[in-house]
């Protein structure tokens, strides 16, 4: 019995070495998605619907609602979505999408930590 366990050793290693990399490729695709500001032409209809709408026509594997992150309407007409490269890409070319640019978050680093600040001298 030990011996015809030992015969699927093999395959069963193979099966959750290949479900392992499968969940793994997953968390890639998912971590490859980053947030993009775009910003539209303002005769367009500025509305959450419409900006649903120009995402739906990019997005290859989520709902637009799940992507969609913020929509802005003071400054300047546009929205932030959660997009892949290539999505963003598309998104360039739609009519009424003037630019798309990738969101970067900025960090303030002083070079001190806010012990030494606190504590530093006066």
């Amino acid at each position: 019995m030990a011996r015809s366990c030992l015969q699927f050793l093999p395959i069963l290693s193979l099966i959750f070495f290949t479900l392992l990399e499968s969940q793994s490729y997953a968390r890639t695709l998912q971590g490859s998605r980053q947030v993009y500001i775009v910003l539209v032409s303002c005769e367009l209809n500025s509305t959450r619907s419409a900006y649903l709408y120009l995402l739906n026509k990019v997005l290859e594997d989520i709902k637009p609602e799940h992507a969609l992150i913020y929509s802005y309407r003071a400054a300047a007409c546009g929205f932030a979505a959660k997009l892949t490269q290539k999505e963003a890409k598309k998104l360039q070319g739609v009519d009424g999408v003037l630019e798309v640019i990738r969101s970067i978050t900025y960090h303030l680093d002083d070079g001190m930590s806010s012990a030494a600040f606190i504590d530093g001298p006066v």
